[in-house]
């Protein structure tokens, strides 16, 4: 989509979000867990990620297991249940075997703490584009319109997952056994159709069609 600028600059601009590779895009057969197992991929000191949210809800739901990437226990400072699993850093392959045993991912769950609604996150991405279901608690430039049972959607509030934290669990066993229609997400967040729609503009620009 083509926006303008504000008036004082006058220019127009395109507003083209993160994208993935799919050329050698995985669809991943559903996990066979006997309960749910919700993933995160963090980095530690970045609290908009919301890792204290999700270890807080592990702790209420002890029947839900909790995979946290990126952090280790040396990252938080508070009690970490057994059911939530601090995994540390991984590397792509690494993070790529944690897939098949997920039955759904967590994107950000705290981006208000830096006083933003929006992201285009890759985790969120990547984790669809091996089919599992995730859980989005902001605005996604490129899938809010995008309506499928298999993504989640809650406020982006710092009480976000407290006030969810049924529906979450609930939609964590709900999503035992399914994976996402990827056909419904790809075109999204194809790189290449990104790489496509960034030229086309810049070719506009040379031909002076965009003003």
């Amino acid at each position: 989509m083509i926006r303008a600028f504000p008036a004082k600059y006058n220019k127009p601009h395109v507003v083209i979000s993160n994208g993935i590779d799919l050329t050698s895009a995985e669809l991943l057969p559903p996990a066979k867990n006997t309960n749910p197992v919700i993933t995160m991929v963090a980095s530690p000191g970045m609290d908009w990620h919301g890792v204290d949210k999700l270890i807080r809800f592990a702790e209420t739901c002890p029947d839900v297991t909790v995979n946290i990437v990126g952090y280790s226990t040396a990252d938080v400072n508070m009690p970490i249940p057994a059911n939530a699993h601090l995994l540390g850093f991984m590397d792509r392959a690494q993070l790529r075997a944690i897939y098949p045993t997920t039955d759904v991912a967590c994107g950000t769950l705290a981006l208000h703490r830096k006083n933003m609604d929006e992201a285009c996150t890759l985790k969120v991405r990547e984790a669809l584009s091996y089919g599992v279901p995730v859980i989005i608690a902001y605005h996604d430039t490129d899938l809010s319109e995008v309506a499928l049972d298999t993504i989640l959607r809650i406020p982006n509030s710092e009480n976000n997952v407290t006030e969810n934290r049924e529906k979450i669990r609930a939609f964590a066993y709900a999503m035992m056994g399914k994976r996402v229609d990827v056909e419904k997400v790809y075109p999204y967040f194809d790189q290449q159709k990104k790489e496509q729609s960034r030229l086309a503009f810049f070719q506009k620009i040379l031909d002076g069609s965009v003003k």
